[in-house]
């Protein structure tokens, strides 16, 4: 799922930090989809257990398997209040990424804008309601 409001948050260009909105609550997706805020935290939870990797844009080895990006997960959790990162609002219930980024041109590229947000790559069976 991609978001048409796609939040990049470049706090701690120092340390190389990037925060993200990865999902948010009652928001139209690229796919016309709209989640809860409980579907959020599911979803949160559940890559924080079974997950936590990066990958490179949806990039895949030759046995399909994902392949990394130099980047570690070093925060993940659901906004518990509405709240502000350097002028952009971030909603009550989004799931919010901090990513620390281990690659200096992939940094750069973060900085010159070529990423937007994050994906979280997953499938889904659409049921009509």
């Amino acid at each position: 799922m991609n978001f048409q409001k796609q939040v990049v948050l470049k706090a701690g260009a120092a340390k190389q930090i990037l925060y993200c909105v990865v999902l948010e609550p009652e928001t139209v997706d690229l796919q016309k989809d709209i989640l809860s805020a409980e579907e959020i935290e599911q979803a949160c939870h559940a890559y924080n257990v079974e997950s936590r990797v990066i990958g490179k844009s949806h990039e895949k080895d030759a046995d399909g398997n994902t392949i990394a990006a130099e980047a570690d997960m070093v925060e993940s959790f659901i906004a518990p209040v509405d709240f502000e990162i350097e002028g952009e609002v971030i909603k009550k219930g989004s799931w919010v990424m901090a990513l620390r980024i281990n690659n200096v041109e992939m940094w750069q590229n973060v900085e010159a804008g070529l990423y937007d947000g994050l994906s979280i790559g997953g499938f889904g069976e659409r049921v009509e309601e």
